[in-house]
């Protein structure tokens, strides 16, 4: 079934509502799927539509899932114009298709929003000017024209504030302890340069295509 209305109703402690209304093949009127989404879990579905966004970019399609508390989230299997969204309560379940355009337009404010959240945090600024300082990765360089490397970066980048407030928000996190001390932030640094590194080459085209301008959020 295709989903009519895809909606995410932010809270103001970083939570949110997830929506989708559908009509049933076999039954009349409008049905809906809803669910609380954390802010933990927010965090986790915008890195997903992220991910999403750049293999719909760069023409990869793998498969991506996502399993929330009682939510599940596809990409690549099957249409890749669609995001699916299967939902368990009890033995009951409710599967929708969502288009992709829709999706990626209804969380590009939530996306905006956890950005700003992040960038607030304890060590967000600190990760942030850490990541500006960073040079596009010779993967990406090398691969697509030196727009579309950009627009790459910059998306992954984002993707990495939000995976590193996280990981410097936990106790005992390694990464926060080098960012606190002056003398251990190069080793920060070199740390955070590492996770840009392997996550760009997890995004970056095959070495047979050729990428060319235009690589920005769909």
């Amino acid at each position: 079934m295709a989903a009519r209305n895809f909606t995410m109703d932010m809270r103001d402690d970083g939570s949110a509502r997830l929506s989708l209304s559908y009509k049933g093949t076999r039954q009349h009127g409008i049905s809906r799927i809803s669910c609380e989404i954390p802010a933990a879990d927010l965090v986790q579905l915008v890195l997903f539509e992220g991910s999403v966004s750049l293999q719909n970019t760069l023409g990869t399609h793998r498969p991506i899932e996502l399993a929330l508390d009682g939510l599940v989230l596809e990409y690549g299997v099957g249409d890749t114009d669609v995001i699916t969204f299967d939902r368990q309560l009890g033995f009951s379940s409710q599967t929708v298709s969502c288009p992709l355009k829709e999706f990626h337009a209804e969380m590009a404010d939530v996306t905006d929003i956890c950005l700003e959240q992040a960038e607030r945090s304890k060590h967000g600024p600190l990760l942030k000017d850490i990541l500006s300082q960073c040079a596009v990765p010779d993967i990406l360089s090398e691969r697509m024209d030196a727009d579309a490397a950009e627009e790459v970066f910059h998306r992954l980048r984002e993707m990495i504030l939000l995976i590193l407030v996280e990981e410097t928000s936990s106790k005992g996190s390694a990464l926060a302890r080098k960012l606190r001390a002056k003398k251990t932030r190069e080793d920060a640094a070199e740390d955070i340069r590492a996770v840009l590194i392997s996550l760009a080459g997890e995004f970056a085209p095959d070495e047979n295509q050729q990428l060319e301008g235009g690589a920005g959020r769909s």
